[in-house]
C-alpha cells in the first residue's frame, strides 16, 4: 500500500456517541474488532484512536475535539466501511 492509497475521511461529528456505535456495529457486522488504543486530553482537545482489524484489512478512526470522527487506512476498505455506517440503522 502506498500513502496514495490511504484515504481520512470524516464520518461526523466527534461528539455523536450514536455515530461511534454505528461504527463498532458495522465492524462487528463485517467479522472485525475495533479496539481503543489510546485517548489522552491536551489544553481543550479530547483524541481517542480504536484500531480496526477486519478480515480484509485494517484502518485506524480517531474521534478528536472539532476534527470529529474520521477514518483513515486503504481508500477501498474505508470507503466500503463508510458506505455501510450510513446504511446502519441509529439504536
Amino acid at each position: 500500500m502506498t500513502a496514495s492509497d490511504t484515504i481520512e475521511i470524516e464520518l461526523g461529528p466527534e461528539w455523536d456517541s450514536a455515530l461511534l456505535a454505528r461504527l463498532r456495529a458495522t465492524i462487528i457486522a463485517a467479522g472485525g474488532t475495533m479496539t481503543e488504543s489510546s485517548w489522552g486530553v491536551g489544553g481543550s482537545q479530547e483524541v481517542g484512536i480504536f484500531q480496526i482489524q477486519l478480515p480484509s484489512g485494517s484502518l485506524e478512526a480517531m474521534s478528536e475535539t472539532y476534527m470529529g470522527l474520521t477514518l483513515r487506512g486503504p481508500a477501498q476498505l474505508v470507503q466500503e466501511i463508510a458506505n455501510a455506517v450510513a446504511k446502519t440503522p441509529a439504536t
